[in-house]
């Protein structure tokens, strides 16, 4: 997990968006993360979403990196639950889009989160300890899409 912000006035930072990073020299960020140009040439485990932050970033911030179990939820579901939320900006889960989280409610991604992963995690085979991650896609909430 990685930060994306900019440097402001007396050295301080503004933290922007969550990335992963995927080798020692990129990282993979949302693309509304990054005010670059856009570039024409785009290149039964459960996930979960990793941030950097308290359970509730608005009032907390934490030094601890956090990560929550989501599911994949059906898109016609998630349109039908998220219909409400329909704007300029987003109306509709996409082909290219997965929609997670929990149904129920209380486990989610939150503002500041996005850039960062959904991810899941895999055991390595019997013979080698520990597990790999495979990112399967990247935070964003409707509204900030672009």
């Amino acid at each position: 997990m990685g930060a994306l912000g900019w440097r402001v006035v007396k050295g301080t930072w503004i933290f922007m968006c969550g990335s992963t990073l995927i080798s020692s020299k990129f990282m993979l960020t949302a693309a509304h993360c990054s005010k670059s140009p856009r570039d024409s040439n785009l290149v039964s485990p459960v996930p979960e979403i990793v941030r950097l932050g308290d359970k509730n970033i608005i009032d907390h911030v934490s030094s601890e990196l956090q990560a929550a179990v989501v599911d994949i939820i059906d898109s016609e579901l998630c349109d039908s639950l998220l219909r409400p939320s329909c704007s300029r900006h987003w109306c509709g889960v996409e082909d290219h889009q997965i929609c997670a989280g929990k149904l129920e409610g209380g486990v989610d991604a939150c503002q500041g989160d996005s850039g960062g992963p959904l991810q899941l995690k895999m055991s390595l085979p019997d013979n080698q300890q520990g597990s790999m991650h495979f990112v399967i896609g990247s935070i964003v909430w409707p509204e900030n899409e672009e």
